[in-house]
Protein backbone atom coordinates (compact mmCIF):
# COMPACT_ATOMS: atom_id res chain seq x y z
CA UNK A 1 0.00 0.00 0.00
CA UNK A 2 1.27 3.64 -0.94
CA UNK A 3 0.33 7.19 0.38
CA UNK A 4 -1.08 8.89 -2.08
CA UNK A 5 -0.41 13.00 -2.23
CA UNK A 6 -3.65 14.52 -2.82
CA UNK A 7 -2.10 17.79 -2.54
CA UNK A 8 -0.23 17.25 -5.88
CA UNK A 9 -3.14 17.32 -7.88
CA UNK A 10 -5.25 19.23 -6.01
CA UNK A 11 -5.78 22.49 -7.70
CA UNK A 12 -6.84 20.06 -11.07
CA UNK A 13 -9.07 17.87 -9.25
CA UNK A 14 -10.75 20.87 -7.66
CA UNK A 15 -10.96 22.81 -10.83
CA UNK A 16 -12.93 19.94 -12.46
CA UNK A 17 -15.43 19.65 -9.36
CA UNK A 18 -15.72 23.36 -9.39
CA UNK A 19 -16.56 23.61 -13.32
CA UNK A 20 -19.10 20.80 -12.40
CA UNK A 21 -21.03 22.86 -9.76
CA UNK A 22 -21.31 25.78 -11.85
CA UNK A 23 -22.42 24.24 -14.66
CA UNK A 24 -25.34 22.50 -12.19
CA UNK A 25 -26.32 26.04 -10.18
CA UNK A 26 -29.67 27.36 -11.66
CA UNK A 27 -29.59 30.91 -11.34
CA UNK A 28 -33.39 31.01 -11.61
CA UNK A 29 -34.04 27.96 -9.63
CA UNK A 30 -31.69 29.17 -6.43
CA UNK A 31 -30.41 25.75 -6.33
CA UNK A 32 -28.30 22.92 -7.06
CA UNK A 33 -29.07 20.22 -9.51
CA UNK A 34 -28.32 16.70 -9.76
CA UNK A 35 -24.73 17.32 -8.59
CA UNK A 36 -24.78 13.53 -7.08
CA UNK A 37 -22.54 10.70 -7.90
CA UNK A 38 -24.16 8.64 -9.85
CA UNK A 39 -23.84 5.54 -12.34
CA UNK A 40 -27.19 6.25 -14.77
CA UNK A 41 -25.66 6.56 -18.16
CA UNK A 42 -27.62 10.15 -18.83
CA UNK A 43 -26.85 11.80 -15.19
CA UNK A 44 -24.75 14.83 -15.57
CA UNK A 45 -22.09 13.12 -13.00
CA UNK A 46 -21.55 10.44 -15.74
CA UNK A 47 -21.84 12.65 -18.55
CA UNK A 48 -19.20 15.36 -18.18
CA UNK A 49 -17.35 14.06 -14.34
CA UNK A 50 -17.10 11.02 -14.27
CA UNK A 51 -14.02 10.50 -17.06
CA UNK A 52 -12.19 13.26 -16.32
CA UNK A 53 -12.01 12.42 -12.63
CA UNK A 54 -11.26 8.90 -13.54
CA UNK A 55 -8.36 9.52 -15.46
CA UNK A 56 -6.81 11.91 -12.67
CA UNK A 57 -7.34 9.47 -10.11
CA UNK A 58 -5.64 6.87 -12.28
CA UNK A 59 -2.76 8.86 -12.92
CA UNK A 60 -2.14 10.54 -9.51
CA UNK A 61 -1.85 6.39 -8.41
CA UNK A 62 0.39 5.07 -11.20
CA UNK A 63 -2.97 2.86 -12.43
CA UNK A 64 -2.94 1.00 -8.91
CA UNK A 65 -5.59 0.16 -6.66
CA UNK A 66 -5.84 2.02 -3.57
CA UNK A 67 -5.88 -0.59 -1.72
CA UNK A 68 -4.62 -4.18 -3.03
CA UNK A 69 -2.28 -2.70 -5.26
CA UNK A 70 -3.54 -3.90 -8.35
CA UNK A 71 -2.73 -2.86 -11.66
CA UNK A 72 -6.26 -1.36 -12.98
CA UNK A 73 -7.68 1.27 -15.51
CA UNK A 74 -10.58 2.67 -16.88
CA UNK A 75 -12.72 -0.43 -17.44
CA UNK A 76 -11.81 -2.00 -14.37
CA UNK A 77 -11.51 0.88 -11.74
CA UNK A 78 -14.56 1.84 -9.13
CA UNK A 79 -14.28 4.96 -7.18
CA UNK A 80 -14.06 4.54 -3.64
CA UNK A 81 -15.40 7.42 -1.50
CA UNK A 82 -13.34 7.88 1.70
CA UNK A 83 -16.26 8.85 3.61
CA UNK A 84 -18.67 6.90 2.67
CA UNK A 85 -21.16 7.90 -0.10
CA UNK A 86 -24.51 6.52 1.74
CA UNK A 87 -27.27 9.57 2.90
CA UNK A 88 -29.19 7.07 5.02
CA UNK A 89 -26.23 6.42 7.13
CA UNK A 90 -23.31 9.42 6.56
CA UNK A 91 -24.36 12.10 9.25
CA UNK A 92 -21.73 15.19 10.28
CA UNK A 93 -20.47 12.68 13.38
CA UNK A 94 -19.67 10.38 10.82
CA UNK A 95 -17.45 13.08 8.87
CA UNK A 96 -16.13 14.08 12.11
CA UNK A 97 -14.58 10.62 12.07
CA UNK A 98 -12.16 11.97 9.53
CA UNK A 99 -11.36 15.32 11.48
CA UNK A 100 -7.55 13.52 11.88
CA UNK A 101 -7.05 13.70 8.23
CA UNK A 102 -6.59 17.64 7.01
CA UNK A 103 -7.03 16.56 3.02
CA UNK A 104 -10.69 15.36 4.37
CA UNK A 105 -11.14 17.97 6.93
CA UNK A 106 -11.23 21.06 5.18
CA UNK A 107 -12.10 20.20 1.86
CA UNK A 108 -15.46 17.80 2.42
CA UNK A 109 -19.06 18.30 3.88
CA UNK A 110 -22.11 16.57 3.79
CA UNK A 111 -23.91 16.35 0.72
CA UNK A 112 -27.05 18.00 1.89
CA UNK A 113 -25.16 21.20 2.09
CA UNK A 114 -25.04 21.73 -1.17
CA UNK A 115 -28.04 19.71 -1.94
CA UNK A 116 -30.26 21.95 0.41
CA UNK A 117 -28.16 25.82 -0.65
CA UNK A 118 -30.21 28.54 -1.88
CA UNK A 119 -27.39 30.59 -2.54
CA UNK A 120 -24.34 29.70 -4.64
CA UNK A 121 -21.66 28.26 -1.94
CA UNK A 122 -17.87 29.39 -2.21
CA UNK A 123 -15.46 26.19 -2.10
CA UNK A 124 -13.62 24.14 -0.53
CA UNK A 125 -15.70 22.50 1.46
CA UNK A 126 -17.20 20.04 -1.79
CA UNK A 127 -19.99 17.84 -1.01
CA UNK A 128 -18.85 14.11 -0.27
CA UNK A 129 -20.05 12.63 -3.10
CA UNK A 130 -17.80 13.90 -5.95
CA UNK A 131 -15.61 15.79 -3.73
CA UNK A 132 -11.62 15.16 -5.47
CA UNK A 133 -10.09 14.74 -1.72
CA UNK A 134 -13.13 12.20 -1.04
CA UNK A 135 -12.13 10.38 -4.09
CA UNK A 136 -9.79 7.55 -5.05
CA UNK A 137 -9.49 4.72 -7.48
CA UNK A 138 -10.18 1.43 -6.63
CA UNK A 139 -10.52 -1.98 -8.08
CA UNK A 140 -13.71 -3.88 -8.48
CA UNK A 141 -12.59 -6.62 -6.26
CA UNK A 142 -13.02 -9.29 -8.93
CA UNK A 143 -10.19 -12.15 -9.29
CA UNK A 144 -11.37 -13.62 -12.35
CA UNK A 145 -12.55 -12.32 -15.70
CA UNK A 146 -16.01 -13.71 -15.13
CA UNK A 147 -15.86 -13.03 -11.67
CA UNK A 148 -19.18 -11.87 -10.51
CA UNK A 149 -18.43 -11.90 -6.32
CA UNK A 150 -16.49 -9.22 -5.00
CA UNK A 151 -14.21 -9.99 -2.70
CA UNK A 152 -12.11 -7.20 -1.46
CA UNK A 153 -11.46 -4.16 -1.92
CA UNK A 154 -14.17 -0.85 -2.32
CA UNK A 155 -17.10 -3.13 -3.39
CA UNK A 156 -16.34 -5.59 -0.68
CA UNK A 157 -16.15 -3.00 1.71
CA UNK A 158 -19.57 -0.75 0.95
CA UNK A 159 -20.61 1.70 3.29
CA UNK A 160 -18.49 0.11 6.45
CA UNK A 161 -16.44 2.73 8.51
CA UNK A 162 -12.65 1.96 7.55
CA UNK A 163 -9.67 4.46 8.65
CA UNK A 164 -8.33 5.83 4.92
CA UNK A 165 -4.92 3.88 5.08
CA UNK A 166 -3.80 5.38 2.09
CA UNK A 167 -4.19 9.36 3.70
CA UNK A 168 -1.68 8.05 6.27
CA UNK A 169 2.02 9.42 5.06
CA UNK A 170 3.77 6.89 6.77
CA UNK A 171 1.43 3.48 5.98
CA UNK A 172 4.41 2.29 4.01
CA UNK A 173 6.61 1.85 7.43
CA UNK A 174 3.43 1.01 9.15
CA UNK A 175 2.19 -1.90 7.45
CA UNK A 176 4.35 -5.24 6.48
CA UNK A 177 3.43 -7.99 3.58
CA UNK A 178 4.74 -11.60 4.71
CA UNK A 179 6.67 -13.51 2.64
CA UNK A 180 4.00 -16.03 2.80
CA UNK A 181 1.24 -13.59 1.66
CA UNK A 182 -0.12 -11.92 5.12
CA UNK A 183 -0.61 -7.96 5.15
CA UNK A 184 -0.04 -7.00 8.53
CA UNK A 185 -0.12 -3.47 10.32
CA UNK A 186 3.06 -3.45 12.96
CA UNK A 187 0.94 -2.08 15.70
CA UNK A 188 -2.29 -3.78 15.16
CA UNK A 189 -4.36 -0.32 14.84
CA UNK A 190 -5.16 -1.18 10.99
CA UNK A 191 -6.44 -4.79 11.46
CA UNK A 192 -9.85 -4.14 11.60
CA UNK A 193 -10.21 -2.20 8.41
CA UNK A 194 -8.06 -4.83 6.57
CA UNK A 195 -10.42 -7.10 7.97
CA UNK A 196 -12.85 -5.00 6.65
CA UNK A 197 -11.47 -4.86 2.84
CA UNK A 198 -10.54 -8.46 3.01
CA UNK A 199 -7.03 -7.44 1.67
CA UNK A 200 -6.05 -11.20 3.42
CA UNK A 201 -8.43 -12.65 1.22
CA UNK A 202 -6.53 -16.49 0.47
CA UNK A 203 -6.23 -15.23 -3.08
CA UNK A 204 -4.13 -11.86 -2.47
CA UNK A 205 -2.20 -13.94 0.28
CA UNK A 206 -1.39 -16.54 -2.61
CA UNK A 207 -0.66 -13.60 -5.27
CA UNK A 208 2.04 -12.37 -2.82
CA UNK A 209 3.72 -15.15 -1.67
CA UNK A 210 4.21 -16.18 -5.67
CA UNK A 211 5.68 -12.81 -5.92
CA UNK A 212 8.07 -13.11 -2.59
CA UNK A 213 9.63 -16.08 -4.57
CA UNK A 214 9.59 -15.53 -7.70
CA UNK A 215 11.26 -12.33 -7.21
CA UNK A 216 14.32 -13.10 -7.55
CA UNK A 217 13.72 -13.92 -11.51
CA UNK A 218 14.28 -10.94 -14.20
CA UNK A 219 11.31 -9.13 -14.53
CA UNK A 220 10.98 -9.66 -18.12
CA UNK A 221 11.31 -13.57 -17.69
CA UNK A 222 8.18 -13.33 -15.49
CA UNK A 223 6.01 -10.72 -17.67
CA UNK A 224 6.97 -13.05 -20.90
CA UNK A 225 6.18 -16.18 -19.52
CA UNK A 226 3.42 -17.01 -21.85
CA UNK A 227 3.58 -20.70 -22.02
CA UNK A 228 2.51 -23.09 -19.45
CA UNK A 229 5.74 -24.60 -19.54
CA UNK A 230 7.42 -21.19 -18.68
CA UNK A 231 5.31 -20.56 -16.33
CA UNK A 232 5.71 -23.69 -14.80
CA UNK A 233 9.49 -23.53 -14.98
CA UNK A 234 9.48 -20.40 -13.00
CA UNK A 235 7.17 -21.36 -10.24
CA UNK A 236 8.85 -24.92 -9.40
CA UNK A 237 12.48 -23.47 -9.47
CA UNK A 238 11.22 -20.56 -7.19
CA UNK A 239 8.60 -22.26 -5.07
CA UNK A 240 11.36 -25.23 -4.41
CA UNK A 241 11.96 -24.05 -0.99
CA UNK A 242 8.04 -24.28 0.47
CA UNK A 243 5.82 -27.19 1.49
CA UNK A 244 5.27 -30.04 -0.84
CA UNK A 245 1.14 -29.29 -0.53
CA UNK A 246 1.52 -25.70 -0.65
CA UNK A 247 3.72 -25.81 -3.57
CA UNK A 248 1.82 -28.01 -5.69
CA UNK A 249 -1.38 -25.45 -5.06
CA UNK A 250 0.76 -23.14 -6.02
CA UNK A 251 2.29 -24.16 -9.21
CA UNK A 252 -1.30 -25.78 -10.48
CA UNK A 253 -3.13 -22.47 -9.99
CA UNK A 254 -0.63 -20.18 -11.21
CA UNK A 255 0.97 -21.99 -14.36
CA UNK A 256 -2.43 -21.70 -16.03
CA UNK A 257 -3.12 -18.45 -18.27
CA UNK A 258 -5.73 -17.44 -16.64
CA UNK A 259 -4.14 -16.99 -12.51
CA UNK A 260 -1.06 -15.90 -14.11
CA UNK A 261 -2.91 -13.05 -15.45
CA UNK A 262 -4.06 -12.06 -12.17
CA UNK A 263 -0.73 -12.72 -10.79
CA UNK A 264 0.48 -10.05 -13.21
CA UNK A 265 -1.90 -7.65 -12.53
CA UNK A 266 0.18 -7.20 -9.00
CA UNK A 267 3.57 -6.60 -10.38
CA UNK A 268 3.80 -3.98 -7.38
CA UNK A 269 4.74 -6.65 -5.41
CA UNK A 270 7.77 -7.68 -7.63
CA UNK A 271 9.91 -4.49 -6.21
CA UNK A 272 8.30 -4.52 -3.08
CA UNK A 273 9.73 -8.16 -1.85
CA UNK A 274 13.24 -7.35 -3.85
CA UNK A 275 13.41 -4.15 -1.96
CA UNK A 276 12.18 -5.22 1.94
CA UNK A 277 13.43 -9.27 1.56
CA UNK A 278 16.81 -8.91 -0.14
CA UNK A 279 17.66 -12.51 -1.82
CA UNK A 280 21.00 -12.22 -0.14
CA UNK A 281 18.84 -12.62 3.47
CA UNK A 282 16.80 -14.92 2.05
Amino acid sequence: MKFINKTLNQVQGRGLVDTFLNSRWDNVARRYSNIDYSTEPNHPFKLSLRNPLRQLLLREQNSYCCYCMRLINANSTTFEHVVAKSRSTITQTTLDQYSNYPIIRNSVCLQSIFDNARVKLNTPPYPLEIAYENLTASCNGKFLPDGVSVQTCNCKRQDNFILPLFYISTIQSEIVYRNGGLIESLNNSYDASINTLRLNHNTLQKVRQVWYHISVENIGNIENADTELKRNVILTTNLISLPSTRRNQLIGDFKTETFWNVLLQYKWFYDYYKRTYPIVNR
